[in-house]
């Protein structure tokens, strides 16, 4: 039976690893990862195959102890094709623990069948959004919230299917496997929009936030419907905004894959160190993280880095920007007064 589990924090390891005997630190700590290729024939091209392996003490030459291994699917967000990958990795491996590229706050989409999610996107739109946002961390970080939200809704209403099927099979498929841990690996979605608005200068933050709004009014062709179910399309779609600001890619994209890489190395220590504290004979681990194709490269990148969580967690102290506030307010009283004029013009010219 699976369980579902918030993952206590990455920073959290070392205080674990103190219960570990000092034999066992020193074989920990030679842990690498190194990608395989020996099964890509077998599993689906999605997938990246990453080997961890530990340096035996049992010779003097040091050979190097296959101990589990970890398997990246990388999916689109909107595809059927990625779900089913999902699921026949599942099967086929049988993992010992599973991770997902979803933050405690972002659970719900675990909850809710595809018909909810489709009555719950048709329902919402930008101001609606950000009248239910709770500005106690900025005007600037509702706006940002809201308008991300808006624009996963709004791809949900052109293609009328939801996101993150991949990650509600990978729940239903670890139920089903004994003993299987399921984990929320992606940084808590509120640290990750306070860093990004704290990146982004006074200007920078306005103009960031009219690009945004301006996207929400995109058609999406049949084209980039193909696309979206081939691609993490959400994902490039941040990727060419960030582009304009280069601080905005680190804290969206690349703090997210070196956060993701430390909760799948936080995850082969656990597996291993229970390997280890097993009464029977310790079987080599397999761990399946499932996440947008966009974040596979990145994560595999800094399996072997040493990444400073506390700093990846931190929130840098707010900065107050009455004239920005203000003229956000000026352009959203401005939006909502135009819709009103045009709605009492509409209605003159109908009755009158």
């Amino acid at each position: 039976m699976s369980t579902v589990d918030e993952l206590s924090s990455p920073e959290e390891q070392a205080d674990q690893d103190d219960d570990a005997t000092v034999a066992e630190e020193e074989f920990v700590s030679t842990i690498t990862f190194t990608r395989n290729e020996d099964e890509s024939d077998a599993l689906p091209p999605t997938v990246t195959a990453v080997d961890c392996s530990c340096t035996s003490n049992d010779d003097d030459i040091g050979s190097a102890v296959h101990i589990g291994r970890i398997y990246l699917i990388g999916t689109a967000h909107f595809s059927l094709e990625s779900q089913e990958d999902v699921r026949k990795v599942m099967r086929k491996v049988q993992p010992n623990a599973v991770m997902v590229e979803l933050c405690p706050s972002r659970a719900m989409m675990l909850e809710l069948d595809n018909n909810n999610l489709l009555a719950e996107a048709s329902q919402m739109s930008f101001f609606s959004l950000l009248r239910s946002m709770k500005t106690k961390h900025g005007i600037t970080h509702g706006f940002l919230q809201a308008a991300l939200l808006s624009l996963s809704a709004h791809f949900t209403r052109e293609l009328g299917m939801t996101p993150g099927g991949e990650f509600r099979v990978a729940l239903e498929e670890s139920k089903k496997i004994k003993d299987c841990t399921f984990h929320l690996g992606d940084r808590p979605v509120n640290i990750t929009l306070r860093r990004a608005v704290a990146n982004l200068g006074l200007w920078h933050r306005f103009k960031f936030l009219i690009n945004m709004i301006s996207t929400l009014n995109t058609k999406i062709t049949e084209k980039e419907i193909e696309r979206l179910k081939e691609s993490d399309m959400l994902e490039d779609l941040l990727r060419e905004i960030s582009g304009q600001f280069p601080s905005l890619a680190k804290v969206l994209l690349e703090e997210r894959d070196q956060y993701m890489a430390s909760v799948l190395r936080y995850l082969a220590f656990e597996e291993f160190h229970r390997a280890l504290s097993s009464k029977t004979m310790p079987r080599p681990f397999n761990i399946v993280g499932v996440v947008g194709m966009g974040h596979v490269p990145g994560i595999v990148k800094n399996f072997n880095q040493d990444i400073n969580i506390k700093e990846l967690t931190r929130i840098p102290a707010r900065r107050r920007h009455p004239i920005l506030r203000f003229t956000v307010t000026c352009v959203a009283v401005g939006l909502c007064t135009y819709g009103a004029y045009r709605l009492a013009k509409s209605l003159r010219s109908l009755f009158f």
